[in-house]
């Protein structure tokens, strides 16, 4: 080994050490109903506690028997979220720091048993079927599609992909157009992750596009279909295999900081270096409730307008 290649890597094995912290956390609270299955759902949740009732109300309604359920809080506890998995027999994690990729890999660890793992923010309004198509197809996809696959995603429909797949389904292009402007797949500082007003229209407000539930029911038609995701994947709900996370040396954590959407860059980028292609199932749409800038206007709107998220 040469000289220059030894202080390479003695520089790469001391930045690795100074800024990188173990994967998992033993500082944390659980509450262990695992049933052992092969299959698990993560739901990360602790801030957004006003969307809990529907949000759970769905989860409960729409979960496989067969799945182990986990609700996991990054640097908060809460006794209501205590409750809502004691209600359901489901399992409840909440770790001490606040760094969602620690939280996500410690739950991970928790269920050796599971082999596909499905994860979901609080945020988002799941739909009859919408898990199961998922991880029937990611299982499917893996064996016949053409790509090696890191990921499957729904259709979401306030997402900076999927909102188009959308617009085109109900032949809503236009009228989108005229309020916010050309639709592209590209979400970043659109309308579409910035504008409350773009978020109410993918839910339905002035009725150009279907309800949530009555827009899944016009995908479940399209059973099998999906596409490659070209640009970047906002993770609001996906699924991906133990070995998958496995392989990308489980979600990155560095120290002091929360590494909020790391996971989303990680996996982002195992789609194009390692080649794991990011599927949109387009079989079925799940809802989400809107990004940072959107929040406040859409927690008013989802006040006001209960029957898009009953």
């Amino acid at each position: 080994m040469s000289l220059k290649t030894s202080v390479q890597n003695g520089l790469d094995n001391f930045f690795h050490f100074a800024f990188r912290s173990n994967p998992t956390t033993k500082n944390f609270q659980f509450k262990n109903r695992a049933k052992n299955s092969d299959k698990l759902l993560l739901i990360l949740a602790g801030y957004k506690e006003h969307l809990w009732n529907d949000v759970f109300e769905r989860i409960q309604k729409f979960t496989p028997e067969d799945f182990d359920v986990c609700i996991i809080s990054s640097g908060v506890y809460s006794d209501r979220l205590d409750e809502i998995a004691t209600e359901n027999n489901w399992s409840y994690l909440s770790c001490k720091r606040n760094n969602i990729n620690l939280t996500q890999n410690t739950a991970i660890d928790l269920f050796p048993k599971a082999k596909v793992i499905v994860k979901m923010d609080e945020d988002i309004f799941l739909t009859d079927g919408a898990i199961e198509k998922m991880v029937k197809h990611y299982n499917q996809w893996q064996k016949d599609s053409d790509y090696k696959v890191g990921v499957v995603s729904p259709l979401i429909n306030v997402n900076g992909y999927a909102y188009l797949k959308v617009l085109k389904k109900f032949n809503a292009v236009d009228e989108y157009a005229k309020r916010f402007g050309q639709p592209r797949y590209y979400g970043r500082f659109q309308p579409i992750e910035e504008s409350a007003e773009a978020a109410k229209f993918m839910w339905g407000a002035e009725d150009i596009l279907p309800k949530l539930d009555e827009m899944n029911l016009e995908f479940n038609k399209d059973e099998g279909k999906y596409s490659a995701i070209p640009v970047r994947l906002s993770i609001g709900c996906f699924v991906m295999s133990r070995d998958y996370w496995n392989e990308m040396g489980m979600f990155p954590v560095h120290r002091l900081c929360s590494d909020f959407a790391r996971d989303e860059e990680t996996i982002n980028q195992n789609a194009t270096i390692l080649s794991e292609a990011m599927i949109m199932d387009e079989s079925t749409i799940v809802g989400h409730l809107g990004f940072g800038n959107q929040t406040k206007e859409m927690m008013q709107f989802y006040d006001d307008h209960q029957e898009y998220f009953k």
